[in-house]
């Protein structure tokens, strides 16, 4: 059974005192995810082509490099410390984010499973986000419930965001798995594609 989740802060509760930050954000057994990925659909470049690897016996359906792809990202109740921690997951290093591996093919050729995020909006509830927007100085535009963030204060509100998660978890480095990949692509020997 899941534990109920509905406050706007989860730091307060005798739950999360047990708990780590990671598992606190994303979940753990019998503690609901406050962070939710939609699915994503292809909206530039989405000419799939198949890609078969004889090492493997395995063909796959693959978009070709540069599509991009585009969904929703959902959070119940993360501070801003939190929202770093996600941000440095997902690739952010105080200024840009780097590129991430995803997939179950990652590793099996070069180019596989590289990605980018790069966040166009943030749509937050204005009641349960105002005081987190006020504190880093943000006057997004609002429209009954909703407030959206984007553009020069969406970039402030990740570098603030950063900065916090920095801030508690020093120990915590952003890090490009995909980029080490590249570096050492020559040295693992990776599969090639065949069509």
């Amino acid at each position: 059974m899941l534990v109920e989740r509905e406050r706007e802060s989860y730091h307060e509760e005798g739950l999360a005192a047990d708990l780590c930050p990671i598992c606190n954000l994303l979940g753990a057994p019998g503690v609901a995810s406050r962070v939710y990925f939609s699915d994503l659909c292809c909206v530039e470049r989405c000419s799939p082509s198949i890609c078969a690897f004889q090492e493997y016996g395995m063909r796959l359906e693959v978009l070709e490099p540069g599509a991009t792809l585009s969904g929703a990202l959902t959070l119940r109740g993360v501070a801003l410390e939190e929202l770093g921690l996600l941000l440095i997951g997902l690739g952010f290093d105080g200024s840009s984010f780097k590129p991430l591996l995803v997939g179950r093919a990652k590793y099996m050729a070069e180019s596989f499973g590289r990605v980018v995020f790069e966040p166009r909006s943030l749509v937050v509830v204005r009641e349960l986000s105002a005081e987190l927007l006020r504190s880093v100085g943000l006057s997004p535009r609002c429209e009954g419930r909703y407030c959206v963030v984007e553009g020069v204060e969406l970039n402030k509100l990740l570098v603030e965001a950063f900065k916090a998660a920095r801030g508690k978890y020093p120990d915590i480095e952003p890090f490009s798995e995909a980029e080490e990949k590249e570096r050492l692509a020559a040295s693992l020997n990776l599969a090639r594609c065949s069509a």
